[in-house]
């Protein structure tokens, strides 16, 4: 089997499990052993991981306060649940309350991390900004416009907090506030979406600038960019 890609975090302490799974795992995917909470969630101050694996039994109890405090990470990775069983090792999959082998969804996740990767490629060329503001969606779709909020931004496109399901490759007319006195008008497309059921992370849509209604506001962002979020003291 090929190796997954993606940063995977496992968390165990039991003796017996922790041996399993690591046979289970060595040579089907990249992982970091942790076997105390407290540890991981230090690990997890320094380190973005894609993916948190934690024994079952170590989420019970007092565990769950170091997971709440992973889940309160600005960029909280996503946290499932592991447990042996007979010859296989089980996912817990909480959204559809169901349980999966853990190597067919190590394969879909890889798969998936892929493809994120791929999309999002030339928003990841320009340093991403954390920064939440006001966006308005105008799409056929919608009689009214759509309110929503950005979740980071950068001189290449934005992310936009949505649960809506929009798809892959459209083109939206974005205007965006809270940037200069004017809001700024943009054509956008989308170039990948998170869905409602990801654990633990937002819903939305990554997007690329297409067009600009004004040319001169791809510099008005620049400068918000350079000026308010990279030297926020610069800011009135």
């Amino acid at each position: 089997m090929s190796v997954i890609n993606g940063n995977i975090l496992l968390i165990v302490a039991d003796e017996a499990n922790r041996i399993k799974y690591e046979q289970y795992l060595t040579g089907a995917a990249n992982f970091t052993l942790i076997t105390e909470l407290n540890k991981a969630y230090q690990q997890c101050l320094q380190y973005y991981y894609d993916l948190v694996l934690v024994d079952l039994k170590l989420s019970l109890g007092q565990g769950r306060l170091y997971l709440d405090k992973i889940n309160s990470l600005s960029h909280p990775p996503p946290i499932l649940k592991i447990r042996p069983r007979q010859e296989t090792v089980d996912v817990l999959l909480m959204e559809q309350r169901g349980v999966e082998d853990l190597n067919v969804f190590l394969k879909k996740f890889s798969d998936k991390l892929k493809e994120e990767e791929s999309l999002s490629a030339n928003l990841r060329k320009y340093k991403r900004y954390e920064s939440i503001m006001r966006v308005t969606i105008n799409q056929n779709l919608f009689t009214d416009l759509l309110r929503a909020n950005t979740l980071n931004i950068s001189q290449g496109g934005l992310f936009i907090t949505t649960p809506f399901p929009f798809e892959c490759n459209k083109e939206l007319e974005v205007k965006i506030y809270d940037v200069a006195h004017d809001p700024i008008k943009t054509t956008v497309g989308i170039v990948w979406m998170r869905p409602w059921d990801v654990p633990h992370h937002l819903p939305g849509i990554g997007c690329r600038f297409i067009s600009f209604d004004r040319e001169g506001d791809r510099y008005v962002i620049m400068e918000y960019l350079n000026n308010v979020l990279e030297n926020p003291k610069g800011k009135a």
